[in-house]
């Protein structure tokens, strides 16, 4: 029996994690028809998918139509060339990263107001929006004024081929507490250099802080000013090179440890990536966390934007080899039962089924 065709679009590119984990899952058991772009420039993304799209809408024959991430801007034109059902997946929401996350504009400015209205007509077009967590379903449905019930949770993924447990220790010396990402203020990345602060005495801790951002230039700053020794920065590496800096490291920081509303509501990529490495993980306490972890069974969840909360956090796991095993094989049975590529293709299935039905 032939497999259902389904038509996967976004403006991101394949390559986002977030589209990579949708694109792989709904290849198991559909044939996809992938409208996707590699150019470097947004708007030239938007064109050749478009245009793309209109030729779909002719020529090629499909059940469902999938938006991915950053869809938003492509639901209306979806709706003009199809009436196919359509599935959004908001991982993330224009106006709540441009107002209320990053504030680079306010919410009654012209662009916020436009950002607003993109994303809620969008839900509202849309005939299922997917998150990636039930906090975010929840703050959405409520500023949108959208119906809950239109409202699914795909927890977010990763690529096991890359990130998968190994031990390549190399300095026993030293405890690496190791944290990766872009540097905005939703991270809270200051919150870890203060408390390598109050941790500099011990001097077998190292942070190892890598990426970068439109807020590095500040934190390396703060590090200057505190006259740190502990901390360490490294720019971007590969994929396959992020995950041997993983397995290098003691301790990971998956955050997020700002006060950021938005922390609140989300889980970060980077800790499903050490959980599916094997590694005990310390992230914030907040609520979208305890929708999957349990404080000290399979995470170590710490005060959010608090050093000092952090700061103890460190020194309890550095200093328990036996809570730091414990973590990391609970942490990792929790990926392979709720996070895993299986567990996604499982739960889009789930989703799909469901927007027949409605």
């Amino acid at each position: 029996m032939p497999k259902e065709t389904v038509l996967f679009i976004c403006t991101e590119k394949e390559s986002y994690p977030r589209n990579n984990q949708i694109v792989k899952s709904l290849h198991d058991n559909f044939e996809v028809i992938k409208i996707t772009s590699d150019k470097s420039s947004y708007p030239l993304r938007i064109i050749e998918v478009v245009a793309r799209l209109a030729l779909s809408a002719l020529f090629r024959n499909y059940s469902l139509v999938f938006a991915g991430f950053l869809g938003q801007p492509l639901v209306f034109i979806i709706k003009f060339f199809t009436k196919k059902p359509l599935i959004l997946d908001a991982f993330v929401s224009a106006y709540d990263v441009l107002c209320l996350d990053r504030q680079d504009f306010k919410p009654g400015s012209f662009v916020g107001k436009i950002a607003y209205h993109l994303d809620e007509l969008s839900f509202r077009l849309a005939d299922t929006i997917i998150t990636d967590t039930r906090s975010n379903a929840d703050f959405f449905s409520k500023l949108f004024k959208i119906k809950r019930r239109k409202f699914y949770t795909l927890y977010m993924g990763t690529d096991e081929n890359i990130f998968y447990p190994r031990e390549t220790k190399i300095n026993n010396d030293k405890c690496i507490v190791f944290f990766h990402g872009t540097f905005w203020s939703l991270h809270g990345i200051e919150y870890i250099i203060k408390a390598a602060k109050l941790l500099e005495d011990s001097t077998d801790i190292l942070f190892r802080l890598l990426g970068g951002g439109r807020e590095k230039i500040k934190m390396i700053k703060l590090t200057k000013e505190l006259n740190l020794k502990n901390v360490e920065f490294i720019d971007w590496v590969s994929y396959q090179n992020l995950s041997c800096r993983i397995a290098e490291s003691d301790i990971c920081l998956g955050g997020h440890f700002s006060n950021n509303e938005k922390a609140k509501r989300v889980i970060s990529g980077k800790t499903i990536q050490y959980l599916a490495m094997k590694k005990p993980v310390i992230a914030a306490d907040s609520p979208a966390a305890k929708e999957l972890f349990t404080h000290a069974e399979n995470i170590y969840l710490c005060a959010m934007a608090d050093e000092k909360s952090l700061a103890k956090a460190i020194i309890e796991l550095k200093g328990n080899a036996a809570l730091r095993d414990k973590l990391a094989r609970s942490g990792f049975e929790l990926f392979k039962n709720r996070l895993s590529a299986q567990q996604s293709r499982n739960r889009l299935n789930e989703i799909i089924r469901d927007n027949r039905k409605s």
